[in-house]
C-alpha cells in the first residue's frame, strides 16, 4: 500500500507545463482590452475590438451548440489574440493556468481552404477546450478538484492520446464550415501516397514517426481519419462513450484503447488498419478512373533519403531555382538545370514553408524571412532578403512583409503588407525597400501572392467571408478586377504568362494545375495527377510549366510541354469531403454567427499577477525517509508573473524544509527572487595536528543554509539567418544564514589509526554577488542530424562573498562546448573546454557546477582544467516495435576522450585556521598537489517512443579511466553507466 500511495503522488504531482518559466512575451508598452461574458474572456490589443467581437459571438455561438458535442461538459476560457508575431498559430493549454492564445497573422498559403484564418483558430482552438473540460470526469475531475490544473492536464494527456486531440479537432473545423483540413486534397495526400503504392506502417511506427521513412503527420493526419471514420462507422455516441471511459479511466493502460474496444470492439492499432484499408480501398479506386497527364522530372539525382524539390522559379529558359531541404539537409536554395544538375545558390534563413515564394531577376535572388525581437518572444517579422554577388542583404527592417516578387523589369518589389490591425495591402518597393505604393482594396480583403501581370497589372488571390477568388489591379489607376467567381476551393500561387492566369486549385479533388483566361473567365485543368501538382512557374518563352509535385520520396520539380490542346474541362469534385460527408447537413456555421455587440473595458495586467493554478502534494513514504508537503503554483495569463513555494517535512527528524522563487518579466529586465533552506557540505581544507609532524589538511565540511537571492537578468535573442541563438546575462544577490557550521578532519596515528577531530565553527552570515553569463547558438538540424551541426555554447560564473576574512577569493568557472561538421552529413563534432577556480581554503563554497571528466567525477581542488572531444554518428534506424511498449527509432553512438588536470594550492597552514585548540610555531605548508585525469569511452544512445506517448533518449556508457588520487596513487579502472534519460512529449 505505500508503494502504491508512493506512485500515486508522485504521478499527480507530475508538473505538465515542464517550462520552468518562460520570460514575457508581449512588449510591456502594448495596451490590452477585454470583453468578459459568462461564456468567454477574450483579451486583446486596443484597435483589435472588430476581432475580438467575432471572436466572442463564436464561442459564444459554439458554446451553446450541440452539433457535435463530446459530452455535456463546458466551461469559461480566457483567450488571447496576439498580434505581433508573423507566426500563424494558435494553441490551448492546460496547466498554469486554462488558456488559448491566437496569432492573428494569416498564412500566405489557405492549408485549410478559404475559410478566414481567425474564424479557423477560433473553432479548433475552441475544440481543444470542450475536449479539456469533457475530460474532466470521474478520477479526472476528481484530482483536478482536489489539485488544480497541473494533475488534470496530465491526466487529461493520459487518458486522450495527442492524436485524438488533433484529429478530432480537425474534424470539428471541417464538419462545421465551408473548409477545414479535412476537406484539403492536401491533408490526405500523404496516406494516400502511402497507399496506392501498397504501403501501411503498422500502428506503432505511424504513432512514433521514423528517421528512416517519411511517415504522415502522426496526430492531424491520422487522427483526423481515424476519429471521422469512427463517427462514420459506428457514430457520434460511440465516440463519446469511448472517450467518457478513457476519462474515468475505466482502463489503466491506453483508456481511449480499451474505451474503443469496449464499445466498437476494436483497439486502437485494430481501428488504424481498418481506417486505412477502407481509405485505401477507394483511393486506389478513385486513381484507376484518373488519366495522368506526361511531365518529366527535373531533379533526377537518386534520393539517399527523403528530399523534396518545392518552389521551381525560371531564371531562364534552362535553369530555376528550387527550394531543396529533406531528411539530410536543412533548406537550400539551389539551381538545377534540364538535365538535373544542381548547385547551391544561398542557404536561407528561418521561414515558414507557408510563406515562401522565391523570385529571381537580373542575377538577384528574392525571398522573405523571419527575425526576432531581441526581447519579446510574441515579437517576429517577416523581411525582405536579396542574393547577389554572394552576399546576403535585408532590405527591410521590423517589417511584416510576405510573398515578394520582383518586377518584369527587376527594378520594383510587390509583395503583401499585413499590419497588426490585420489590414491588407500591397506594398510596391524599390530594391532599397523604400515603399512606392500602398494599394488597399475597399473591402479589406485578405490578399495572398500578388504576382505581375505585366509592368502595371497585378494578379492575386483574395479572400473574404470564407471564399476566395483570383483578382487583378491595375498598379496606376487601383481599379480592381475580380477574375472569377468566389468559391470555397482552395487556389494559390498563381503565375501570368502569356495574357493567361496559371494557379493551383482544389476543385478537381485534388490540387492541380488550372489555367484562366481573364478576358473570357473560362477556367481549364493543365495537369492530372494522382497526388497533387502546385506551385506552376512558367519559362521565360512561354514554352515549359514547371511545378512540385508530390511523392512518398520527397516533393518533386517537374516539367511539361504547354500545350492548350491537351487541357482539361474543369470538373468539380468534392472527393476529400467523403469522410464527412454525413456531418455536414447542418451548413456554413460561419453564416449563422450572429453580430452581438458585446461591452468591452481596459484589461489591466496588474490585476491577477497572482494566479494559484495549481497544488502538487508530496507523500513518499518509507522505512527511513516519510516526507510529507507540497508545492503551490501560480502563474498569470500573460506568463509575466510566477511564483511556487514548496514545503517538506521529515517526519522522522521532525525538519522542514522550504524553498519558493518569484519572477517578474513585464519589462526589459526580468527580476527574480526566491528563498531556500538547505543542508550543504564540502571537502575542504582546515588544518589539525597532533605534534609538529602529524597534521592533516583534509576537513569534511557541514551546514544548514539559509539563501535568499534577489536577481536582475537580461535576456536576449539572438536568433538570425538558419541560426538559433540566445544571451542570458544575470545579476545576484545572495544573503546567506550560516547555521551550524563544523568541520570534521581524519587524523592518521600509527597506533590509534583514524582519529576524526570536530571543530563547530558556529553561526554567521555572508552577503554573496554572483554574475552570470550564458550564450548559446546553434545551427537548425535536419532530421537524421546526430549533434549540432555548427554550434556554440559558453557558460561563465563569477561568484564571490564579502564582510567575512575567511572567504576573501571569489568561485569562477567557465564552460564551453563547440559543434562542428563531422565526416558525412548526418555527423557531429564537439570540442569541450572549462576551467574553474574555488579555493579550498574558503570558508563558504558555492555548489559545484563544472563539467569534470567524464566518469571521473568530482574532485577536491582549488582550479581545473578539462578539455574533450566527441563524436556523434547514428549507427541503424531499425523501426522495431515491442508491441506497445516501445518502439525503437535509432540508435546512435558517441565516441568521446576527455583530459582533465587539477591542482590543490601551496597553502601556509600556520596561516590557516585550525581545528584544534593549538597550533605549532613557525610556517609549515602543504605542497602543491598536481592531479591528472583521463577518460574516453563510447555512449550507446537509443532513440525510442515509449507507451505511445514519450519520446526517450536513453543509453549506455562504456568507459575507461586513469585517475590520481591525493595520496598520490594513479588509479585504472573501467565501468557501464547508465545515461541519464532525455524525455520529451
Amino acid at each position: 500500500m505505500k508503494n502504491i500511495l508512493t506512485c500515486f503522488f508522485m504521478i499527480i504531482g507530475f508538473d505538465l507545463s515542464g517550462q520552468g518559466y518562460v520570460f514575457g512575451l508581449n512588449p510591456h508598452k502594448m495596451k490590452w482590452h477585454q470583453i468578459n461574458t459568462d461564456r468567454v474572456k477574450v483579451i486583446y490589443p486596443e484597435k483589435n475590438e472588430k476581432k475580438a467581437q467575432r471572436v466572442a459571438n463564436m464561442i459564444t455561438y459554439l458554446y451553446d451548440s450541440d452539433k457535435h458535442e463530446l459530452g455535456d461538459k463546458k466551461g469559461k476560457v480566457s483567450i488571447i489574440l496576439q498580434n505581433q508575431s508573423t507566426q500563424s498559430n494558435g494553441f490551448a493549454v492546460l496547466g498554469g493556468p486554462l488558456r488559448s492564445e491566437f496569432f492573428n497573422t494569416p498564412p500566405q498559403y489557405g492549408f485549410a481552404g478559404a475559410v478566414n484564418w481567425t474564424d479557423l483558430l477560433t473553432i479548433h482552438e475552441y475544440r481543444h477546450i470542450q475536449q479539456f473540460f469533457n475530460s474532466r470526469r470521474g478520477i479526472t475531475n476528481l484530482l483536478a478538484t482536489a489539485f488544480g490544473q497541473n494533475s488534470w492536464g496530465l491526466l487529461n494527456f493520459l487518458a486522450l492520446p495527442r492524436w485524438f486531440l488533433e484529429g478530432d479537432a480537425v474534424f470539428y473545423e471541417s464538419a462545421i464550415t465551408n473548409g477545414g483540413r479535412g476537406r484539403m486534397p492536401s491533408f490526405e495526400r500523404a496516406y494516400r501516397a502511402l497507399l496506392l503504392q501498397g504501403k501501411l506502417f503498422n500502428y506503432e511506427k505511424a504513432s512514433a514517426g521514423s528517421f528512416k521513412d517519411f511517415v504522415p503527420n502522426q496526430d492531424y493526419n491520422k487522427g483526423y481519419h481515424m476519429t471521422t471514420h469512427v463517427r462514420n462507422k459506428y457514430g457520434d455516441r460511440s465516440l463519446n462513450e469511448a472517450v467518457a471511459d478513457a476519462a474515468h479511466f475505466a482502463g489503466v493502460i491506453f483508456p481511449l484503447s480499451q474505451g474503443f474496444r469496449r464499445h466498437i470492439g476494436l483497439r486502437t492499432p485494430q481501428l488504424y488498419r481498418e481506417t486505412f484499408n477502407e481509405l485505401g480501398q477507394r483511393w486506389k479506386q478513385e486513381a484507376t478512373q484518373l488519366r495522368p497527364t506526361q511531365s518529366t522530372a527535373i531533379n533526377n539525382m537518386e534520393k539517399k533519403a527523403y528530399t523534396s524539390y518545392k518552389m521551381p522559379y525560371w531564371i531562364n529558359n534552362t535553369e530555376l531555382v528550387v527550394e531543396k531541404s529533406g531528411f539530410l539537409q536543412i533548406p537550400d536554395f539551389i539551381k538545377i538545370d534540364l538535365k538535373g544538375k544542381e548547385s547551391r545558390v544561398v542557404r536561407p534563413g528561418l521561414y515558414s514553408s507557408l510563406n515562401l515564394t522565391p523570385s529571381f531577376k537580373n542575377g538577384t535572388l528574392l525571398w522573405a524571412e523571419n527575425t526576432y525581437d531581441q526581447r519579446w518572444g510574441n515579437q517576429d517579422f517577416s523581411v525582405i532578403t536579396i542574393f547577389k554577388d554572394g552576399r546576403k542583404t535585408k532590405i527591410t527592417e521590423r517589417t511584416k512583409y510576405f510573398a515578394p516578387e520582383f518586377s518584369p523589369s527587376g527594378k520594383r518589389i510587390a509583395t503583401v503588407y499585413v499590419s497588426e490591425q490585420n489590414v491588407y495591402e500591397i506594398h510596391i518597393l524599390n530594391l532599397n525597400g523604400d515603399i512606392i505604393e500602398r494599394i488597399t482594396t475597399k473591402e479589406n480583403y485578405f490578399i495572398s501572392f500578388p504576382r505581375w501581370k505585366d509592368a502595371e497589372n497585378l494578379v492575386f488571390v483574395i479572400q473574404k467571408n470564407s471564399k476566395n477568388a483570383l483578382a487583378q489591379i491595375n498598379i496606376n489607376t487601383k481599379k480592381l478586377e475580380v477574375l472569377n467567381t468566389f468559391e470555397s476551393y482552395q487556389i494559390s500561387y498563381p503565375r501570368a504568362s502569356e495574357g493567361l492566369i496559371y494557379f493551383s486549385s482544389t476543385k478537381s479533388g485534388i490540387e492541380n494545375i488550372h489555367v484562366i483566361d481573364p478576358h473570357t473567365g473560362r477556367e481549364h485543368q493543365v495537369t492530372s495527377t494522382l497526388l497533387g501538382a502546385t506551385q506552376p512557374s512558367i519559362s521565360p518563352d512561354g514554352y515549359w510549366l514547371a511545378f512540385s509535385e508530390f511523392d512518398i520520396s520527397g516533393w518533386n520539380v517537374k516539367r511539361m510541354k504547354i500545350d492548350a490542346t491537351k487541357w482539361l474541362d474543369v470538373r468539380e469534385n468534392n472527393a476529400s469531403d467523403y469522410l464527412i460527408n454525413d456531418f455536414i447537413t447542418d451548413g456554413n456555421i460561419l453564416e449563422e454567427v450572429p453580430n452581438r455587440k458585446f461591452e468591452t473595458s481596459k484589461f489591466k495586467k496588474s490585476s491577477n499577477l497572482l494566479n494559484f493554478h495549481s497544488w502538487q502534494p508530496v507523500l513518499i513514504s518509507s522505512e527511513n525517509t516519510p516526507l510529507i508537503g507540497g508545492t503551490v503554483y501560480s502563474e498569470n495569463v500573460f506568463s509575466t508573473a510566477y511564483l511556487a513555494a514548496h514545503y517538506q517535512y521529515n517526519v522522522n527528524e521532525k525538519n522542514s524544509k522550504f524553498t519558493a522563487s518569484a519572477i517578474y518579466a513585464e519589462l526589459f529586465p526580468v527580476f527574480q527572487a526566491s528563498y531556500s533552506q538547505s543542508d550543504r557540505s564540502k571537502n575542504g581544507t582546515a588544518f589539525s595536528y597532533l605534534s609538529r609532524t602529524e597534521f592533516n589538511s583534509i576537513s569534511v565540511d557541514e551546514w544548514l543554509e539559509n539563501d535568499l537571492e534577489l536577481s536582475i537578468l537580461l535576456p536576449f535573442n539572438l536568433t538570425s539567418g538558419n541560426h538559433f541563438g540566445k544571451l542570458e546575462v544575470k545579476s545576484s544577490y545572495h544573503g546567506f544564514s550560516i547555521r551550524d557550521y563544523n568541520s570534521i578532519a581524519g587524523v592518521k596515528r600509527t597506533d590509534q589509526g583514524i582519529t576524526s577531530i570536530k571543530k563547530e565553527v558556529g553561526d554567521f552570515f555572508l552577503n554573496g554577488l554572483e554574475f552570470n553569463l550564458n550564450f548559446q547558438r546553434q545551427q537548425k538540424t535536419s532530421l537524421r542530424q546526430v549533434g549540432v551541426k555548427w554550434g556554440q555554447f559558453i557558460d561563465v560564473r563569477f561568484a564571490s562573498t564579502f564582510d567575512h576574512t575567511n572567504n576573501d577569493k571569489p568561485y569562477f568557472h567557465s564552460k564551453g562546448r563547440f559543434f562542428f561538421p563531422g565526416l558525412y552529413k548526418t555527423h557531429s563534432t564537439s570540442l569541450r573546454l572549462g576551467y574553474r577556480h574555488q579555493p579550498t581554503t574558503n570558508l563558504y563554497e558555492y555548489a559545484d557546477l563544472f563539467p569534470y571528466a567524464r566518469g571521473v567525477g568530482k574532485y577536491m581542488n582549488d582550479r581545473s582544467r578539462v578539455i574533450g572531444l566527441d563524436y556523434n554518428f547514428p549507427l541503424w534506424m531499425p523501426d522495431i516495435s515491442l508491441g506497445a511498449l516501445a518502439f525503437l527509432k535509432r540508435i546512435k553512438a558517441n565516441i568521446f576522450y576527455d583530459v582533465g588536470r587539477s591542482k590543490l594550492d601551496r597553502v601556509n597552514l600556520s596561516q590557516h585556521r585550525v581545528l584544534t585548540e593549538t597550533s605549532p610555531s613557525g610556517a609549515y605548508y602543504r605542497s602543491a598537489i598536481k592531479l591528472n585525469h583521463e577518460s574516453y569511452g563510447v555512449d550507446i544512445r537509443f532513440d525510442v517512443r515509449l507507451l505511445r506517448m514519450l519520446n526517450l533518449d536513453f543509453g549506455i556508457r562504456f568507459l575507461w579511466y586513469s585517475t590520481d588520487n591525493l595520496e598520490g596513487q594513479n588509479l585504472k579502472g573501467s565501468t557501464i553507466q547508465i545515461l541519464t534519460p532525455i524525455i520529451n512529449f
